[in-house]
């Protein structure tokens, strides 16, 4: 404690008790109960507070603790534990969730109940993987020179990735109704028919068919993120992450099968135009 010149011990001593009182009387009127302890702190040093700062009001003369009921502490510590995070010593929150379990049958019957998302999305996957792993790799003008296939192959696949692009990100602004979830695939089904005409016969044989490629890209892409954005707004959160986690077998499975079926696509076209290099042998040469 800060002393004057000349000052006698007698005036220190008043002095030094009458500081001593002004801190009694401060933390009399100081409730710990409603003391607010940093969430950077992790919770030994929050007890370890909350300890001392009990134990000096309680030994404050004339000091009095609030105490809460029972019941209210309860009630307390059940909100505290559903509604807030664990912070450790690094600083690092992890939050706890809860999550509902399904059973095998439950899953089970959310599975096939997915058949109006996953249909479309295997079909649409399908028909354009098939267009990229068997149609178009037999399309050039002219078809037979390997340099001119190669080069049609590279910018249809560019301007099909382009297409993807735009129509996936159209999915931020909007979600598309069932009603054409559904007619995207059948679309896309038409180009596979209309792309193996044109390779097979030498129709609009030039590259006006780049443009076609950027629209098998928005239907594709199209089906992809409005099946997935319906499914998100459809199903109760409960069912939401197995239901996506699942859907996504569809197209999985539909590329499965049009890899597949490219081989022997690429085969009858090579076999009708006379181009070796094929696989497979087609099945209906």
């Amino acid at each position: 404690f800060p002393t004057l010149p000349n000052e006698t011990n007698a005036t220190m001593r008043y002095r030094m008790e009458e500081h001593e009182e002004e801190s009694r009387n401060l933390c009399s009127n100081i409730d710990p109960s409603n003391l607010l302890i940093s969430d950077d702190s992790d919770d030994t040093t929050t007890n370890d507070h909350k300890a001392l700062l009990l134990s000096n009001s309680s030994s404050v003369p004339g000091s009095t603790t609030h105490h809460e009921s029972p019941e209210v502490q309860s009630d307390t510590s059940d909100t505290i534990t559903t509604n807030t995070t664990t912070t450790n010593k690094n600083n690092n929150t992890t939050t706890n969730t809860t999550t509902t379990s399904l059973s095998s049958f439950e899953k089970l019957s959310l599975t096939l109940s997915l058949w109006p998302y996953m249909i479309p999305l295997f079909t649409v996957y399908a028909a354009e993987y098939a267009l990229q792993s068997g149609v178009w790799t037999a399309i050039g003008f002219p078809v037979h020179e390997e340099s001119a296939r190669g080069l049609f192959y590279v910018r249809s696949n560019w301007s099909y990735q382009i297409g993807v692009f735009v129509s996936r990100s159209s999915g931020a602004f909007f979600t598309a109704p069932m009603f054409l979830l559904w007619i995207m695939p059948f679309l896309q089904v038409i180009n596979l028919a209309f792309f193996y005409f044109v390779a097979m016969y030498q129709v609009l044989n030039n590259y006006t068919l780049i443009a076609l490629c950027f629209y098998v890209g928005l239907l594709g892409g199209g089906v992809y993120v409005n099946a997935y954005m319906r499914m998100n707004k459809d199903l109760p959160l409960s069912k939401r992450e197995f239901a996506l986690s699942t859907a996504s077998v569809a197209d999985s499975f539909g590329i499965l099968i049009a890899d597949l079926s490219g081989l022997f696509i690429q085969s009858c076209l090579y076999t009708h135009h006379g181009i070796k290099g094929a696989v497979v042998n087609c099945p209906v040469a």
